[in-house]
């Protein structure tokens, strides 16, 4: 059965972030990518992008598929427990 161009999904997920060790370089991200329709998504990959190719591939991406795009950030939900873990 087709499924309706609207209904595909690209699941980003990130999960770590990393501080550039050399001067003048960029940060980088790790990002998990699940395709597929609906809750049906399967892991089709995993990227390392600076930060700035991240955010200029995610822009170009919304800006085309709009609500087909979702990005997770795990590395906000670390953030948060290693703030409470030093109070």
């Amino acid at each position: 059965m087709p499924v309706a161009k609207n209904k595909y999904k690209f699941k980003f997920v990130i999960l770590g972030r990393y501080p550039a060790r050399l001067t003048g370089n960029e940060s980088q991200l790790t990002v998990n990518l699940a395709t597929g329709h609906e809750d049906q998504v399967t892991h089709s990959g995993t990227l390392t992008l600076t930060d700035g190719e991240w955010d200029y591939l995610l822009g170009a991406l919304r800006s085309s598929m709009k609500d087909a795009v979702e990005v997770v950030d795990l590395t906000e939900d670390q953030a948060g427990s290693e703030d409470r873990a030093a109070s």
